[in-house]
């Protein structure tokens, strides 16, 4: 009798796999790759992990050869969520950041704008100056003991900073994966419209509403949002 095991690896069929927020839920992703190989996953942040990311994904973890997240505001709920995901896989932190991925460059935005930064207006208009530019602005205002590992406290690693557009706006980007969405949805920030259109994005894709649609900003850049545990193949002309 033959001994079971478990899925070989094969060279990948390539696409990016994008993942909406998890929250847990790790199935669908794990059907996802098993039935497409991509050459990439993207998972789009609030993973909910109870365990570190590579454990939790182990039995698929080798079958793609690049796996990236972004950050999401959750993620940042305790400590060992926290921990869970950027100490379990620190290389695949796309935010701020880009990689080539099956032959595209992705880029990403994670996190959230939030007042105690910088919430620039749904409208577009930026009126409101930004608190802090900069993370090592806040951490110059920031006590000691409210500090997190040194940096800025815990629930400020899952927003966004100016420092962050800025970083971006320098990277020509084929897609832009985001937490927080564009104007396509009801609750999307013209920033991140912008931001978009700044380094020539021909997609934005983006989770944390759990909404699964098609969409555009409103100057016209395709936009796919996802729900909840949504895996989302993108494959260049598809």
């Amino acid at each position: 009798m033959s001994r079971m095991t478990g899925p070989t690896k094969a060279a990948p069929l390539g696409g990016i796999l994008f993942y909406g927020d998890p929250h847990g839920e790790w199935r669908p992703l794990v059907r996802a790759v098993l039935e497409h190989r991509p050459a990439a996953v993207v998972i789009l942040g609030d993973c909910g992990l109870d365990v570190p990311l590579r454990q939790k994904l182990a039995s698929v973890w080798d079958l793609v050869p690049r796996w990236r997240w972004i950050i999401g505001n959750h993620d940042v709920d305790s400590i060992a969520e926290y921990e869970f995901l950027v100490e379990s896989h620190p290389d695949g932190d796309l935010g701020g950041k880009w990689a080539e991925l099956d032959g595209e460059i992705v880029a990403g935005l994670g996190g959230v704008y939030a007042a105690k930064v910088w919430y620039p207006k749904f409208g577009g208009d930026h009126d409101d100056p930004p608190k802090f530019r900069t993370r090592q602005e806040m951490i110059k205002q920031t006590a000691r003991a409210d500090r997190f590992k040194g940096g800025v406290p815990r629930s400020s690693r899952a927003t966004i900073f100016p420092e962050d557009h800025e970083a971006l706006r320098r990277i020509r980007a084929a897609i832009l994966a985001t937490h927080d969405a564009p104007t396509s949805h009801r609750h999307g920030f013209a920033a991140i419209d912008e931001l978009a259109r700044e380094m020539g994005a021909g997609l934005v894709v983006h989770g944390h509403h759990h909404h699964s649609y098609v969409g555009q900003t409103a100057d016209g850049i395709p936009v796919r949002g996802l729900d909840i545990a949504e895996p989302w193949l993108w494959k260049e002309g598809e």
